[in-house]
C-alpha cells in the first residue's frame, strides 16, 4: 500500500516536537484515517485551561487543503476547522469527514494518559448509526464512503456511554407496543401512527448529540403529524406508555 502524504510527515514532525505533546503528562487523543492512497489525522488534548474555542499556543488549524486527500477535523463552536484541538472536555465534539479518491478507509486511534481524564472514549458515527468503543489504544474502525464526497460531521466524541445506545450499536426495538405506534417524517414532521388503544409520550432525541429535541404527547388509536424544526440527521424516538417503553429509530433527511 502506497500513502502518498508528505504534508503528514511535517504534521508528525510538528506534533512530536510541540511541547504540549513532548510533555510526559499531556492527555491527548490522536485519531489517523487511512486510505488506499493517501490519509490525515486529527489530534485531541484534554486541559482544563483550554476552551472549544481557538487557544493560543495549542490549537492548531487545519492545513490539509487539496481537493483529492482525505480530510478528517474537528469544528469547534466558532467554526474553525482544527487539527490539533485542545479543550477542556471532549465530550461532544464534532469529526467532520471529506472524503478522498478512496472508498474504504480506516480509524486507528493512539492515546496518551487517557485515563486521567476520561474511563471510556466513543465515537459515534452519525452516517452507519454505530457506537465504536475507543477507549484502548489500537482501536480500530474500517468505513465505507463515495469518492470525493463533500466534507460532512462524520463522527461524535462521547465520554460516556449514551443513554440511547442499546449494547455497540443504537437499533430498533421490535416489541408489540413497538410495532404499533409507527414513528417516521415527512420533510421535518415528525408522523406518528398510534394505533393502539393507549396514551403515549414521545420523546425524539438527537442522537447526535443524545439531547432530548421535542417531546409529544400522543392520543390513542390517532394518525398525527408534528410540524417540527428538526435539522437532517438520525434521530430516536422514546415511546412511554403506562405499561412500557420502547424505541424507534428514524432520519429526517
Amino acid at each position: 500500500m502506497k500513502i502518498t502524504t508528505p504534508f503528514i510527515i511535517v504534521l508528525v514532525f510538528f506534533f512530536v516536537a510541540h511541547p504540549i505533546f513532548a510533555a510526559s503528562s499531556a492527555i491527548s487523543t490522536r485519531i489517523d484515517v487511512t486510505g488506499a492512497t493517501n490519509a490525515d489525522c486529527v489530534w485531541f488534548v484534554t486541559n482544563p485551561l483550554c476552551s472549544h474555542s481557538f487557544d493560543n499556543g495549542w490549537d492548531g488549524y487545519e492545513t490539509n487543503t487539496s481537493s483529492s486527500f482525505v480530510q478528517m477535523y474537528a469544528q469547534e463552536i466558532d467554526n474553525n476547522k482544527y487539527q490539533i484541538d485542545a479543550v477542556d472536555d471532549v465530550n461532544n465534539v464534532p469529526l467532520y469527514f471529506k472524503a478522498g479518491l478512496d472508498t474504504v478507509y480506516t480509524l486507528s486511534v493512539m492515546h496518551q494518559n487517557l485515563s486521567n481524564a476520561y474511563k471510556v472514549l466513543y465515537l459515534y458515527d452519525v452516517v452507519m448509526d454505530t457506537l465504536i468503543d475507543i477507549t484502548s489504544t489500537g482501536a480500530k474502525y474500517v468505513f465505507h464512503s463515495p469518492k470525493l464526497q463533500p466534507a460532512l460531521k462524520r463522527f461524535v466524541v462521547y465520554t460516556s456511554h449514551p443513554q440511547w445506545v442499546s449494547g455497540g450499536i443504537a437499533t430498533e426495538i421490535e416489541t408489540p407496543i413497538s410495532k404499533q405506534i409507527g414513528v417516521y417524517s415527512v420533510g421535518s414532521s415528525v408522523c406518528v401512527n398510534n394505533e393502539t388503544e393507549l396514551s403515549a409520550k414521545i420523546q425524539i432525541v438527537d442522537a447526535t448529540s443524545g439531547m432530548v429535541a421535542t417531546t409529544l404527547s400522543v392520543a390513542p388509536d390517532q394518525r398525527n403529524v408534528y410540524p417540527t424544526d428538526l435539522k437532517p440527521g438520525v434521530y430516536i424516538a422514546v415511546i412511554n406508555t403506562n405499561f412500557s417503553s420502547n424505541i424507534i429509530k428514524f432520519r429526517i433527511i
